[in-house]
């Protein structure tokens, strides 16, 4: 089970990666991201956040496809500790958009956070 979850969760993490790059470019969906607090294009210093979170995605995906075995045995042992990290951020990560004042975080974040907490956690105990 845990290279399908992973690829899912995969798959997930390059949505997110594409999303932060559309907000970094300046598409106007800041009431999904950050608070939610700038409901059009989110100001300069938030954007350059969102291309920060890129690497940051990319890391994430990178521990959960090497514990679902995608990326050979290379990252084997350094996946197999280090996905209850990322399991943990994504936990968090899904209580902060539940309580969020932003309701596109709770409707449309919060859940795809959830469903990353659990791939991750499959992925980490498959």
């Amino acid at each position: 089970m845990a290279p399908t979850t992973a690829a899912l969760a995969g798959i997930l993490l390059l949505g997110l990666a594409l999303f932060q790059l559309v907000l970094a470019l300046g598409a106007p969906l800041g009431a999904y991201a950050w608070g939610g607090r700038h409901h059009g294009r989110l100001p300069t210093r938030l954007r350059l956040a969102s291309l920060a979170a890129i690497p940051v995605l990319a890391l994430l995906a990178a521990v959960i496809l090497a514990r679902g075995a995608w990326l050979g045995d290379a990252f084997a042992d350094v996946a197999g500790w280090s996905i209850w990290f990322v399991a943990a951020y994504f936990a968090v990560n899904t209580l902060g958009n539940f309580v969020s004042r932003s309701r596109g975080e709770r409707l449309v974040m919060a859940p795809l956070s959830l469903a990353l907490t659990v791939l991750t956690v499959l992925t980490a105990v498959g």
